[in-house]
């Protein structure tokens, strides 16, 4: 393969990762915080979850049928708290920040409605709030993940409770069980080959066929590469020459339960510079749900064929 963009070596991508790594001890802390506060108003009903997993074996994911209110506390107290971590971790983006900060701060930005817009996959109103506030979209797209993740794992965990019974093994879809997003990094056991995906929007993990795309599960290896730095086995990028979607992957023998993906996640951005210099695409951070379904952008409501149900 041709290549437009040169890549870095091994030994660099591992010193950004690790330069990640504070972050990405700060960021479980500040999730930890709040595992035990009240964030919802309203949870489903105990008895709604015994069919979660008859729900899953159609191919829906769990949050597209449920529904969670926000506790409008817990927003106001996730969005400034998560600033201020940002600030400290990301200092060069600093005046940026303050603008994001700002519109909270002035009440031009609601926090409760703001995390519902992105919790719900509103990604046509969530751009439509950052091009008329003159937000940043990379950095506000960012802080609205890793914001909306805190109400992610919780609603999540809260919904896997009542099925342990339940084999993820049988998912066999590219997308997540349980918020329905691409996954942002594939890790791979070396002493197994097994493939285990992670999805950056909820910290759902599940396992996935070692060879295949994600993405429009092409399994003819000939239409599928593992490009990279010169030199190194990891990490390294899949790409498909049918959907001419990439995922990045890391092999370590750190079970993917332990394993510290938001750093590795972080820190391998330059590969996602190159994949594209490439001519690969990876799906947006965020899944766009809008009303008029003929749009060409890939929504959630189209890679589900259901409608949102709330």
């Amino acid at each position: 393969m041709t290549r437009s963009r040169k890549a870095l070596s091994g030994r660099e991508i591992e010193a950004e990762i690790r330069h990640f790594a504070a972050f990405g001890d700060a960021y479980r802390d500040f999730l930890a915080r709040f595992d035990k506060e009240r964030i919802f108003i309203e949870e489903p009903p105990e008895d709604s979850c015994g069919s979660v997993a008859a729900h899953l074996l159609e191919g829906r994911y769990l949050l597209h049928a449920f529904y969670y209110q926000l506790e409008i506390k817990a927003c106001e107290k996730a969005v400034f708290e998560l600033l201020e971590l940002l600030g400290r971790r990301l200092p060069v983006r600093k005046e940026n920040l303050g603008r994001i900060q700002s519109v909270f701060s002035s009440g031009k930005l609601d926090p409760r409605e703001f995390v519902v817009t992105v919790f719900r996959n509103r990604g046509d109103r969530f751009l439509n709030v950052v091009r008329e506030q003159g937000l940043e979209e990379d950095l506000a797209t960012f802080f609205a993940v890793y914001l909306t993740r805190l109400f992610r794992v919780k609603a999540c965990r809260h919904l896997c409770e009542d099925i342990g019974y339940f084999d993820f093994e049988d998912w066999r879809k590219g997308y997540c069980p349980a918020c329905g997003h691409w996954p942002a990094l594939a890790h791979v056991d070396p002493g197994n080959e097994k493939r285990t995906l992670w999805c950056l929007n909820c910290g759902t993990v599940w396992p996935f066929g070692r060879l295949g795309c994600v993405y429009c599960l092409n399994q003819e290896q000939g239409r599928m590469d593992l490009i990279g730095p010169p030199g190194a086995s990891s990490p390294r990028i899949q790409v498909c020459h049918d959907c001419r979607e990439y995922l990045k992957e890391v092999h370590s023998p750190i079970p993917a339960e332990r394993f510290p993906f938001d750093a590795c996640f972080l820190g391998t951005h330059p590969l996602d510079l190159f994949a594209r210099g490439q001519g690969f695409v990876h799906e947006s951070l965020l899944a766009f749900e809008a009303d008029d379904t003929s749009r060409e952008a890939q929504l959630l409501s189209h890679r589900m064929r259901l409608p949102w149900d709330h």
